[in-house]
């Protein structure tokens, strides 16, 4: 895949019933592509308004361990995509943060959508966050 040069590390929320809080499990990927834009547009006021846009694609053969979310329960080697996940721009070494130290820390998005386009030619799965 063109341009996917960039390491990145993805933190899978996972819900601790006993803590009552969401816990973060740490995968880094070698290998993925990583662009951003800023969004604008116009409100119903008349005002402008702007948002980092960020895509990510992260190449088939890298892929191994990827489980779909509703399967996905934390097992080692195991990672999956899901709205509200957070991907931090290079190799992060924190394990289980909290968002707002990686935000003062790193370039990251939060996932809002996800698109499988594995199958043909160029195969990869796309992130889109902000």
């Amino acid at each position: 895949m063109y341009k996917a040069d960039v390491t990145v590390t993805l933190y899978n929320a996972l819900y601790d019933e006993d803590a009552g809080y969401d816990t973060y499990k740490r995968t880094v990927l070698s290998g993925v592509s990583w662009f951003s834009r800023t969004q604008t547009s116009v409100s119903s006021d008349g005002g402008l308004l702007a948002a980092n846009e960020i895509t990510v694609r992260i190449p088939g053969e890298i892929c191994d361990g990827y489980v779909a979310p509703k399967a996905f329960a934390g097992a080692e080697n195991s990672w999956t995509l899901r709205p509200g996940d957070i991907i931090v721009k290079g190799e992060a070494s924190e394990t289980n943060p909290l968002p707002a130290e990686l935000k003062a820390k790193y370039e990251m998005m939060t996932i809002v959508g996800v698109t499988d386009n594995r199958a043909g030619k160029g195969p990869h799965l796309k992130v889109v966050g902000r």
